[in-house]
């Protein structure tokens, strides 16, 4: 986060610019060096921490006639909360824009990013309430990797002063390796008295290889004196992604993420998208704003490769066929903004999620997919007010329906040969509804806005009521037979219905020396239960798995000092109670069982800037 500058939110029709995603998008904007004011400039940043916790970041950049740059490097290690897992972390990272000419300007920025932490895996309800606690641990020889390198090239030329052209081209050279024993955790991982060894483990690999590129034009213009604006573009990507499973690990307890054998599973998807988007910002009046946007996307996907091999050795082949679908997507946003500087707004878009990869890869004689299978659709919709006064108040409220249609899922049915099969087919729908809001005022700032102290409260509250309208699963009968339950009405799986964070701080600014200051806050967080699956299962099974997810409430404080404005000071202390809670089941990686939440940590960190 020492590297990101600012962080933006784009909802409504705006987000259709940037893919089809349900809820919008948040963008990371990163630090290139454009709001530095010398040609070199250097940021350093020490943090350690409860359980080993060390992590150094170094920032340069600069700005100068022909352009401006900014490169980082990070490393972060630690032995972390519960037993087995230590982590460590190294990211690097260089962008440089240069001036082409006075119009035109180009812009180079790479990332390599490196991640192995060891998986600690999931517990039991019993052990984390009554037993040795969150930071018990089955198992200690599960590993993940992430080699990461990604890369962009941006153009950026303005034609004139009303319009710019922009074209960009990206690309991503990616491994994910997993290693560890993924049975139960109610199956301990010992040594083999007869062979002396553990059990091999799991291996897993995934090679990613992405590039794209995209080339949008805006244009401003006005329409009887009132100024608007266009947005539009064309985007094309090319996904390759190498899937190898069930692969046979090594015996030992490091991190090897090698075989001597053959994966049993080795798949290709590769997936082509075109896209074109389009955004109008409409200026009704000084007040009114109108913001129709629109996009078109056509998707293939194809897999091949094989699932295993047979007992006479030959390779199964998966079975799937090509998946080619195209969409037009259609949203709507407006504002309007009121005498006291307070805005109205309001968003409709309509989202969507196209199948993934795993949904188009079926097992043999054992599993089906369906061949009118369709991609979840939907929208999302909100109402809301917003605004601020001076630097004392500001406040955001709203309320919101998502609809998420033709959700995917497996049913498992008997075919003509009575055999059991699972279906891959669109189990169900949901509706989620709700009320969003943000209020922070701070009394002191408006009694006496020149007051060089000031005394800010927070609340955030967010309340969700996300239902099954219909989603179909698979039971047997008392009589053994397989048959298909409606669970219509009942909640959808890890959607808490309240989420309220409460805070209250304390800023005070040296009258002498204003880049002197101290900040001080505390902030309650509370979040009710939610079921950990869609059947709503209350009692937990006794690998941790499914059950419901009890509510917690938690308190985090920091301080943060400024000596000047080269020097800070912080100093946090998270679940200041030490809490045990947890967040979240798992019936997989990284567990499977119950993934209990840390406890109470500490953090010191110096940053200078030079």
């Amino acid at each position: 986060m020492q590297a990101v500058q600012r962080i933006q939110i784009i909802r409504g029709a705006g987000a259709l610019q940037y893919g089809p995603q349900f809820g919008g998008m948040i963008n990371y904007v990163m630090k290139d060096g454009n709001n530095f004011r010398k040609p070199l400039q250097l940021e350093c940043n020490q943090t350690v921490g409860s359980f080993g916790l060390l992590n150094t970041f170094v920032g340069i950049g600069g700005k100068g006639k022909k352009g401006y740059y900014y490169t980082f490097y990070d490393r972060r290690s630690a032995d972390g909360y519960r037993n087995n897992s230590q982590y460590q972390t190294q990211t690097m990272y260089g962008s440089a824009t240069y001036f082409l000419s006075r119009k035109t300007t180009l812009t180079a920025d790479y990332m390599r990013y490196d991640m192995q932490s060891q998986q600690p895996g999931g517990i039991t309800d019993n052990e984390l309430y009554n037993g040795v606690g969150a930071t018990l641990s089955h198992r200690s020889r599960n590993w993940f990797s992430t080699p990461w390198n990604t890369v962009n090239i941006k153009i950026n030329h303005e034609i004139s002063q009303t319009s710019r052209i922009q074209l960009l081209l990206f690309g991503m050279s990616a491994t994910r390796h997993s290693v560890g024993n993924i049975n139960s955790i109610l199956v301990p991982d010992t040594i083999n008295k007869l062979t002396g060894q553990f059990i091999p483990r799991d291996l897993s690999t995934d090679k990613y290889k992405n590039m794209g590129a995209e080339l949008s034009y805006l244009k401003h213009y006005r329409i009887a004196g009132v100024r608007q604006t266009i947005s539009t573009g064309l985007r094309i990507f090319n996904g390759q992604t190498q899937r190898f499973q069930k692969g046979v690990g090594s015996t030992g307890i490091d991190a090897n993420f090698t075989t001597a054998l053959p994966f049993p599973v080795e798949l290709k998807f590769n997936t082509m998208n075109f896209a074109w988007f389009a955004e109008q910002i409409i200026r009704i009046n000084s007040r009114l704003i109108v913001i129709p946007g629109a996009r078109l996307e056509s998707i293939q996907s194809t897999v091949n490769g094989r699932l295993g091999f047979a007992s006479t050795g030959e390779a199964i082949p998966v079975q799937a066929n090509p998946f080619h679908r195209k969409f037009l997507l259609g949203g709507l946003s407006a504002e309007y903004h009121l005498k006291n500087g307070f805005e109205l707004y309001g968003n409709v878009t309509q989202n969507y999620r196209p199948a993934l990869f795993s949904d188009l890869q079926a097992m043999p004689s054992t599993e089906q997919i369906d061949p009118n299978l369709k991609d979840a659709t939907g929208s999302n919709n909100d109402l809301g007010m917003r605004g601020s006064k001076g630097k004392w108040l500001y406040f955001d409220a709203s309320v919101f329906v998502l609809h998420y249609n033709n959700r995917i899922g497996r049913i498992t049915r008997l075919n003509d040969q009575g055999t059991a099969v699972t279906v891959k087919t669109n189990v169900g729908n949901s509706v989620s509804t709700g009320v969003e809001g943000i209020l922070d005022i701070d009394w002191v700032k408006k009694i006496k806005p020149s007051s060089n102290w000031g005394l800010p409260i927070y609340v955030s509250y967010a309340l969700t009521n996300a239902k099954y309208g219909d989603y179909n699963i698979t039971s047997k009968n008392s009589a053994g037979k397989y048959e298909t339950l409606n669970l219509k009405g009942n909640w959808v799986e890890n959607a808490p219905r309240h989420i309220l964070r409460a805070g209250m701080g304390f800023q005070l600014k040296s009258k002498s020396n204003p880049a002197r200051n101290i900040i001080n806050q505390i902030q309650w967080s509370y979040v009710s239960g939610c079921y950990s699956d869609a059947n709503n299962t209350v009692i937990p099974l006794s690998n941790g798995v499914n059950g419901f997810i009890p509510e917690y409430h938690i308190f985090d404080w920091n301080t943060t000092l400024s000596v000047s404005q080269k020097v800070q000071i912080k100093l946090s202390v998270n679940n200041l109670l030490n809490r045990k809670y947890f967040t979240r089941r798992s019936g997989g990686y990284p567990g499977p069982g119950l993934l209990p939440s840390d406890g109470r940590s500490i953090l010191c960190s110096v940053n200078i800037s030079l």
